[in-house]
């Protein structure tokens, strides 16, 4: 009996949570061209995102398809975290490494280790034009900023959230339906990038609003800027940073009485709100061991 309860502790320590956090692996959000696209440029980018779960950074593979034939082409792959640690995304963007031939039909192929359930593919048509030059410059206003309490890594969450309320304008249209617009977040124009959302550009180039919801710990400021990327790759200027109010406040429900107005911000970002620490991060546990190895380490972006 002097062994039973010491036992049971240990046990009882050990046993996984009922709502331990065990995310999904990640699935394709999207592909450009869209499946069925119709005068795609020679000389445009294939894109893919995935995200809504957690898979190691080789767990996904892209490949572009003529004629049952790979097309060479370059990859390269971005990263960020979503809106939670069971959302973890990915970028891919590949680069042929000739045109494309007009009036030809590519496939682009996207395969997952866990399974052809994980995977997608859109096939696509070739035109003549070349992608359209990027012009104009994309704006983004921080509508409201706010610290709440986040549910734990126990529950695929962080412990203390801060929210963002954004409202990103495109440099332009998208008249290939291949734009997208880079949304980071930083503390000045001179400082680290951090990539928090990729979002993609409809026909109109319509303005949209954002969440960004993160760890509070991060010391990554309150400022963010976008920057479109076209059809080809190439890129518009980064726009003007746009920057949390000071003290952080909820939105206030749309009306804007008592909200600061906005104020044009320099390159400084002077009044930017640098993150302030959260609260200690919470143990995982045996439960999420596994999760914990397979999330990547994050450098600056």
């Amino acid at each position: 009996m002097p062994l039973t309860l010491p036992i049971l502790a240990v046990v009882a320590a050990l046993t996984p949570p009922a709502e331990a956090c065990s995310p999904d692996e990640v699935r394709v959000q999207w592909i450009q061209p869209a499946a069925g696209a119709v005068q795609v440029p020679p000389d445009a980018v294939i894109r893919v995102l995935v995200g809504d779960g957690v898979s190691a950074q080789d767990a996904v593979s892209v490949r572009l398809v003529k004629n049952g034939v790979e097309v060479a082409a370059g990859t390269v792959r971005e990263d960020w975290d979503g809106d939670s640690l069971a959302d973890e995304r990915q970028l891919l963007t590949l680069t042929p490494t000739e045109e494309l031939l007009p009036g030809g039909t590519y496939k682009v192929e996207v395969s997952h280790s866990a399974g052809a359930d994980y995977g997608d593919a859109a096939t696509f048509t070739v035109g003549s034009a070349p992608a359209a030059g990027i012009s104009g410059v994309g704006e983004v206003e921080v509508r409201s900023a706010a610290d709440e309490a986040g549910a734990g890594e126990a529950a695929c969450d962080w412990a203390q959230v801060r929210t963002f309320q954004l409202d990103v304008e495109p440099a332009r249209a998208a008249p290939e339906g291949m734009d997208v617009v880079m949304v980071y977040r930083t503390k000045a124009l001179e400082d680290t990038w951090h990539l928090v959302e990729v979002v993609e550009v409809d026909a109109g180039g319509s303005a949209q609003a954002l969440t960004i919801r993160g760890d509070q710990a991060r010391d990554w400021g309150s400022c963010f800027l976008v920057v479109q990327r076209g059809a080809d790759g190439t890129e518009s200027e980064p726009s003007a940073l746009g920057c949390a109010p000071e003290p952080l406040q909820p939105d206030d429900g749309g009306d804007d009485s008592g909200r600061p107005a906005r104020q044009e911000v320099d390159e400084s970002c002077r009044g930017c709100a640098a993150g302030a620490p959260g609260g200690a991060a919470v143990g995982l546990g045996l439960a999420l061991v596994g999760v914990a190895r397979r999330r990547r380490a994050r450098g600056p972006g």
